[in-house]
């Protein structure tokens, strides 16, 4: 049996409402290569059998390819395995070679419960001032592991809301002056959207297209792609004609 392998990496998007199974990919790949595709060696052969519930006919197609020497037929095949993504990982090690700077704005308020990590806990700095709540932020030089880095994610997303429009964490990188903040720049396994606002009840599909698009390249990135294997193989498989 002779085999011949294309590499074949595919990233998916997952609703609440819906799954992408590996399965159903699969089915849907194989029958566009089937049926959508020429080839001037297919061979289509058809079976007609009859509904039982509704007495209505059946055509089964049956797909194959002939070898140049019309010796033997050929049928694609998928060898496939899942690739999890760990964001927090990938942005990590990815952070950890650009991060010259971490830049801290908090709100420091003398009525301010004292329960944040201390990543964020400004407070012990201004204890025994007088009644008063201002914006506040800190620039600091600072040269970070892989495994600190994690740890500042981590605590960032514990602690964002993304509806405080001034309590961020961010980082800027060596001769860089602009900040970016974690909550633009990170890569993440989830897109979240903006609110619905009025009476609309649904996203529409060119809105989720649009942010698709824009994250698109920071998602991909978080997929290692092995070049001499790849993680996903299409097989043409040969049998006796």
């Amino acid at each position: 049996m002779n085999t011949h392998a294309v590499a074949l990496v595919i990233a998916s998007v997952n609703f609440p409402h819906s799954s992408a199974m590996t399965k159903d990919v699969c089915d849907y790949l194989k029958r566009c290569l089937d049926y959508r595709i020429d080839h001037p060696r297919k061979k289509i052969n058809e079976s007609e059998s009859v509904n039982p519930n509704n007495s209505k006919a059946i055509i089964r197609k049956f797909i194959t390819y002939i070898t140049q020497d019309n010796a033997r037929v050929m049928r694609s095949k998928f060898n496939v395995s899942t690739k999890e993504l760990n964001s927090d990982k990938a942005n990590a090690a990815r952070l950890a070679q650009k991060i010259s700077h971490i830049v801290v704005r908090d709100t420091i308020s003398t009525q301010k419960s004292d329960d944040k990590d201390s990543f964020f806990n400004l407070w012990s700095k201004v204890k025994g001032k007088k009644t008063f709540s201002k914006h506040v932020e800190i620039i600091e030089e600072v040269t970070l592991s892989e495994a600190e880095v994690a740890d500042i994610i981590k605590v960032h997303d514990a602690e964002y809301n993304p509806l405080d429009k001034w309590n961020n964490v961010g980082f800027r990188e060596a001769g860089n002056d602009t900040t970016r903040w974690f909550n633009n720049y990170v890569s993440r396994e989830q897109i979240l959207l903006a609110p619905l606002t009025g009476n609309n009840t649904y996203y529409s599909a060119e809105t989720v297209l649009e942010e698709l698009m824009r994250l698109r390249d920071d998602l991909l990135i978080q997929i290692p792609i092995d070049k001499s294997t790849g993680q996903a193989n299409v097989v043409g498989e040969e049998d006796a004609a």
